[in-house]
């Protein structure tokens, strides 16, 4: 009975890790930034923008959080306050964007 119990706390705590762990972006604020260029506050952990367009972007306060931002455009964007804590950012260009208060 001990081992039952045991081997069910372990899964419960290892279930409860990886969803943290694999936690996606919201697939509606995705299209919203790839649509208008705006995604301000928008939930885009884990999202890959490999290579994206982004110029002027305003992704004021959006969580980038391990998002694939390789070789992404991103000139003249607002990512003030925006979370980019172990985000891919080879090759990303950043020229004149606003970085005011982003957390990398």
């Amino acid at each position: 009975m001990t081992k039952l119990t045991n081997l069910a706390i372990l899964t419960l705590l290892i279930t409860t890790n990886l969803t943290d762990s694999v936690k996606a972006f919201n697939p509606e604020h995705l299209k919203q930034l790839l649509d208008t260029n705006t995604c301000e506050g928008c939930d885009l952990t884990n999202a890959n923008l490999e290579g994206q367009k982004l110029e002027g972007a305003n992704l004021k306060n959006a969580n980038l959080k391990n998002a694939n931002l390789k070789n992404a455009n991103l000139k003249n964007a607002n990512l003030e306050g925006a979370n980019l804590k172990g985000a891919n950012t080879d090759g990303v260009s950043l020229d004149r964007a606003n970085l005011n208060n982003t957390q990398f």
